[in-house]
Formats: structure tokens, sequence, C-alpha cells
């Protein structure tokens, strides 16, 4: 088992866990189990953190294919809602060997955000049809816009 400690910066709350690893083999390392438990508070803001240190907060399951410089995404595909105001614990249970192999090269958890809940994104959204027809109309060659 791979334990590692997260403090979230940022405002945004959902992001989707990655892990980069390379593995040789010829077949899938196909039972891992990926989990995120809350382990205190996180000191960044004065507010303390409104879970219980202990609580998981996620959990998937995840499958690594051979090859070099990878990422795997979990089984699951809901984003994790952290917090700033927590710290957490990652930890990835290998919970078996890959067929024949042994071995696998962990080096980054990526977490990318879930773009859905960026106000970027929620602006955009909103006027998303107004650009795309204004652009088209510049292509076009109309001298209006």
């Amino acid at each position: 088992m791979v334990d590692t400690h997260l403090i979230v910066f940022f405002f945004h709350r959902g992001f989707y866990p990655f892990i980069r690893y390379s593995y040789s083999s010829t077949f899938d390392w196909a039972d891992a189990q990926l989990t995120i438990d809350v382990s205190g508070n996180s000191g960044i803001t004065p507010e303390s953190c409104p879970q219980t240190p202990g609580t998981q907060v996620w959990t998937s399951t995840m499958i690594f294919v051979p090859g070099a410089g990878l990422a795997a995404r979990p089984t699951d595909s809901m984003p994790v809602g952290l917090d700033r105001r927590c710290t957490y614990t990652v930890s990835l249970d290998m919970r078996s060997n890959g067929a024949g192999e042994s071995k696998i090269e962990i080096d980054s958890l990526l977490l990318m955000p879930d773009i859905n809940e960026t106000l970027v994104h929620q602006v955009a959204g909103k006027s998303k049809g107004f650009y795309i027809i204004r652009n088209t109309q510049r292509f076009l060659g109309d001298s209006n816009t």
C-alpha cells in the first residue's frame, strides 16, 4: 500500500484523480484500489475541516495496462469533492500482483479539475452560442461583425 498526504490550495472542489505509472507486462494489473480519506485540518483557513479525520470521502478501483509513462483513471467517473479546509490521505492498495509481474512504478498523483464547476466554464457556457454565431459570421465575411 502506498500512502501520501494531500493539501488542497484551490477554491475549486471537484477533481478527477489520475495515477501516472510505468508497468512492464503483457497483462493488465486489474486489482488496485484508490482511496481518499480526511486526515485533519489544513490550517490554510481559520475555519476547521467540517469532516471527521478518518472519514473516507472517495474510493474506486483502478486498472493499470502495460506501458511506460501512462496515466490511469479510476473506473468510477465521479469527481472527488475536496475541501481546502481539510488535509487528505491518498492510499493506493495494490491488492494483487499483476499477472506474472510484481512491480509497478508509480510516479505521480494527478488531480484534474472538473471544468463543469469552474466559473470560466459556467460563464462561457451561458454565452457560448453568441460567440459561435459571431465567429461564424466573421469567418464567412460578414462585414457587420
